[in-house]
C-alpha cells in the first residue's frame, strides 16, 4: 500500500484494524498507566508567567540605532569592519541593498 493511501482517514474508513497496531496500543496504554502521573514539579509550565523582556529589548533597539547610523560598539567585529572600510552598510532604511544604494 503507497504511503500515501495509508494516512489517519485512509485507516479510519477501514474495517479491520490489523493486530500488531492493536497489540501496540495496548502496550502502550499499559506502560503509560504503570508510570502514573506525574507529580507537579518545581517549575511548573501550568501557569508560568516569564519574565519581562524590557531591558534585553531596550538594549538590542540601542544597537540597532547605533549600527544603522554607523556607530558600532567600540572593539565590535562590526566596529573593525569599519575601520579597515570593509563596512559601508550604514543606513537609516535597512531594507534597501548595498547595491540599491550605489546606483
Amino acid at each position: 500500500m503507497p504511503y500515501r493511501d495509508n494516512q489517519a482517514e485512509h485507516m479510519a474508513a477501514e474495517r479491520i484494524i490489523p493486530p500488531e497496531f492493536d497489540a501496540w496500543t495496548q502496550r502502550f496504554i499499559a506502560h503509560v498507566d504503570a508510570k502514573g502521573k506525574v507529580p507537579p514539579g518545581r517549575w511548573r509550565a501550568y501557569g508560568f508567567e516569564p519574565s519581562g523582556h524590557f531591558l534585553p529589548e531596550a538594549r538590542l533597539a540601542w544597537r540597532d540605532i547605533r549600527m544603522r547610523i554607523g556607530r558600532p560598539r567600540t572593539g565590535s567585529s562590526a566596529h573593525l569592519q569599519q575601520t579597515q572600510d570593509l563596512n559601508r552598510d550604514a543606513t537609516l532604511w535597512p531594507s534597501r541593498s548595498e547595491v540599491d544604494r550605489q546606483k
